[in-house]
């Protein structure tokens, strides 16, 4: 017989299935399920099978200790071969059902497959075995993914407007937390549109069956002019116990735009062309003659005004000062940060020179003794604008100080008392600023207290009693200058110490590390699995929950990859799976990376040397 006699006389056979229960299903976090396959091979000698394990799933030889994993390969040498195939569901964070979700559809249900094909035709050097798929059901146990979107910009007074989404509507309402921020610790956001009370950690709730849910951040119309800012929100991380978890992207923000019109200094040297920039001087009443406003033999004399008893009266150091303010003016960069300082100096500036044709007003006296209440530099500026406006002294100030009562321990409430000395003889409002060291649950920001005639107040601060163990921090209080007060130059803070309460976790924790990964665009079809490898270096009596985030890289999450923020290695193993999906984008683009770094453990540590990886798309376009 002629080879090719031989093979086409040659028969191919399919794998006969059977299911242990009518069909193969699995629950995510539940028993595993097994399935059988038969092969009745036509002639002799051996084929390489391979059992290849579709998105969701892992497998292994029934009735062995084997690791479950990705492919189990099995060499069929004689006629009749059966096989037992155990297949357990992955239990990632993921909302499978939901990311997959058509139109229409509900359920926590999905599909996936083992493939079955001939790997090795051996001897016989041509396959005799068709390729099979074994259809699974996967059960998934993990909560709707909630992601955020912010809304358009807005004017200064307009709320701005977010939105959370989520992959599956919740069986019953959710509560999902979040942090507004308009200043971040890293990242600076201009702009000062959001009061005190809004900031900090707030929740939305999404309704049972609702799909999105949208929240207003209220933001202050002022009439400063300042440059356009930006509100940010950021979801908080939580674990599924919470009835969510949280995808990218987690934060955004919306631009606010400020409405106020500018104090111009874009002509700083400009002052009316009709004095040839020289100041007005007003004259005396013994003068019996009406002023032109023009300078008196050219010269730029220092301020003359009239007091009470009509008597002329020379502020000496008006024109040395006013040449001062234009100094400290010009010294400071213009940027939006020091405009409000260049400002101020450059009304002062106007207010002792007598320069007119700006666009800006003088400052006053009343306005100088706020701003020396935090910088003693405008005393005398503030000495000389009294003697301008030819108003006395007013009469001294109550001084106001603050002191923090006895350090406490997290979850009490910290104590502060504000005293005004000599005491006001009328309820007096004291800003103050609350910030604090650590993460205590501390309300921070500006609030207003009143002193009563007595002289003091107390202001409290609660704090949280958490499950982490972490430094001892510290709530302070600091005193902002006002109008109707000094404030203590030795006691104008006070700090308060918040001990920790929690204990460090146990010494003898098993380490995780996790490897590098690779897969190629399309291995399996649409969705590929990228696994990356978990490693203990002993197995727990306890599951372990490994808690991870993706870092970006050259990868686009949403739409070269997906993927979750936790993993679980299961009690008394020491291995265990991440898991990101890869899509078949059909795009050429070469080569792509991202990074998976491990941030947390429950019930083990994150070994320093080999907390992250790096998983490489590599792409077959």
């Amino acid at each position: 017989t002629s080879p090719a006699e031989a093979q086409s006389s040659r028969v191919r056979v399919t794998p006969t299935i059977s299911h242990s229960n009518g069909s193969t299903t699995v629950h995510e976090g539940g028993a595993t399920d097994t399935f059988t396959v038969t092969v009745n091979r036509p002639s002799a000698g051996c084929n390489g099978i391979q059992f290849f394990a579709g998105s969701g799933l892992q497998i292994r030889r029934a009735n062995t200790s084997s690791s479950f994993g990705l492919r189990v390969n099995v060499s069929a040498c004689s006629a009749n071969n059966t096989y037992s195939i155990e297949v357990q569901a992955v239990d990632d964070s993921w909302d499978v059902p939901g990311i997959w979700r058509h139109p229409g559809k509900t359920g926590n249900e999905y599909s996936s497959t083992v493939r079955i094909f001939e790997v090795n035709a051996g001897a016989n050097k041509s396959s005799i075995i068709n390729p099979v798929s074994v259809p699974v059901t996967i059960v998934d146990n993990d909560p709707p993914m909630v992601n955020l979107s912010g809304g358009a910009a807005v004017t200064e007074g307009n709320p701005a407007t977010f939105t959370i989404t989520a992959t599956s509507p919740p069986t019953s309402a959710v509560t999902v937390q979040y942090r507004v921020r308009q200043n971040n610790p890293y990242i600076i956001f201009p702009g000062d549109f959001v009061a005190a009370t809004e900031l900090g950690i707030k929740t939305v709730q999404l309704p049972a069956g609702a799909l999105s849910a949208t929240f207003e951040v209220p933001t202050v119309a002022d009439t400063t002019d300042e440059a356009d800012g930006s509100v940010r929100v950021h979801l908080l991380y939580s674990r599924p116990s919470a009835g969510y978890t949280v995808v990218a992207p987690a934060y955004q923000e919306v631009v606010v735009l400020d409405d106020d019109d500018a104090d111009s200094e874009s002509n700083d040297d400009s002052v009316s062309e009709s004095n040839n920039g020289d100041s007005e001087v007003p004259k005396s009443n013994d003068d019996n003659s009406e002023s032109d406003g023009a300078p008196v033999d050219g010269d730029q004399p220092s301020q003359i005004v009239v007091v009470n008893d009509d008597t002329p009266q020379v502020c000496e150091t008006a024109d040395e000062l006013a040449t001062k303010a234009r100094a400290n003016h010009d010294a400071l960069s213009n940027t939006w940060q020091n405009k409000k300082k260049r400002n101020n100096w450059w009304r002062a500036w106007i207010a002792l020179s007598g320069k007119t044709g700006t666009y800006n007003t003088p400052l006053t006296a009343a306005e100088a003794q706020v701003l020396e209440s935090s910088d003693a530099r405008w005393t005398p500026f503030r000495q000389a604008l009294e003697c301008v406006e030819g108003t006395s002294s007013p009469a001294d100030l109550p001084e106001v100080s603050v002191t923090a009562g006895a350090g406490i321990t997290e979850g009490e409430t910290a104590s502060f008392t504000i005293t005004a000395s000599p005491a006001p003889s009328a309820p007096l409002s004291v800003d103050v600023t609350v910030a604090q060291t650590g993460d205590y649950g501390a309300t921070t920001g500006t609030q207003t207290t009143t002193i009563g005639t007595d002289g003091t107040a107390t202001i409290t601060v609660t704090t949280n009693d958490d499950d982490t163990d972490e430094t001892n921090g510290s709530i302070n209080i600091t005193i902002n200058p006002g109008n109707n007060y000094t404030i203590s130059t030795t006691e104008g803070s006070a700090n308060l110490t918040v001990a920790d309460n929690d204990d460090p976790p146990p010494a003898d924790l098993p380490e995780v590390s996790i490897s590098d990964a690779s897969i190629t665009e399309g291995e399996l079809g649409w969705l590929s699995p990228l696994e990356f490898r978990l490693t203990l270096n002993k197995a727990s009596d306890q599951d372990i929950t490994v808690h991870y985030q993706i870092r970006l890289g050259t990868a686009i999450n949403g739409s070269d990859y997906w993927g979750g923020s936790q993993a679980t290695i299961s009690a008394g193993r020491t291995h265990g799976n991440i898991v990101v999906i890869v899509v078949d984008d059909k795009l050429r683009e070469g080569n792509e990376n991202l990074k998976i770094e491990l941030t947390d453990a429950d019930g083990a540590v994150i070994d320093d040397g080999a907390s992250i990886a790096v998983g490489t798309i590599i792409d077959n376009d």
